[in-house]
């Protein structure tokens, strides 16, 4: 029998795994991405980004730091911030940032409510929003469900003002007595 015809199984899966996983890592930044349908960048990709488009497998890189958006390898050029139609809130630092396409939802939003109320509704509103329609594959940049992300930025916000609020009242505390 030739060494062709014997193939090891378990090294043959091993290394066929190790090919996918490095196609799962982004080119730019090294995180691993999360594989979106083609129907999300056939959606929000510019018309010149998209005539770029081979119709592959890609993935969507959610690194705020990292300027890729999509990308299907080590090979390929990413698709970039640049080459989308819409801003992708959660790699932006500046207003507006949307984290729900569908409702119109935004970080800012967030903030503002938990600031004037400590309360924050917008989860509630996707959910409602959400029994009659929405269109996560093809409005938002993840191409999937916004909840995991809007619940995330919901604990940031509140995490920070609890920050901000102990270390306000850390100065506070810290401050010499104006009593005689």
């Amino acid at each position: 029998m030739s060494d062709c015809c014997s193939i090891n199984p378990p090294a043959a899966l091993r290394s066929v795994k190790a090919r996918i996983e490095k196609l799962a890592i982004c080119p730019l930044c090294g995180e691993k991405g999360k594989r979106v349908k083609s129907i999300t960048l056939q959606s929000l990709l510019k018309p010149e980004a998209l005539a770029r488009f081979d119709g592959s497998v890609h993935r969507f890189c959610s690194n705020p730091a990292c300027d890729a958006v999509y990308f299907s390898g080590q090979e390929a050029a990413p698709f970039l911030k640049s080459d989308l139609t819409v801003r992708v809130g959660i790699k932006e630092d500046t207003a507006p940032r949307h984290v729900c396409y569908c409702f119109n939802h935004t970080i800012e939003e967030i903030e503002e409510q938990w600031r004037s109320s400590g309360k924050i509704t917008v989860l509630e509103d996707i959910k409602t929003r959400m029994k009659i329609a929405c269109w996560c594959e093809t409005k938002s940049p993840q191409g999937s469900c916004c909840l995991a992300t809007v619940t995330k930025c919901m604990q940031a916000v509140i995490a920070n003002q609890s920050r901000a609020t102990n270390n306000l009242l850390q100065a506070l505390s810290a401050q010499p007595s104006s009593d005689p």
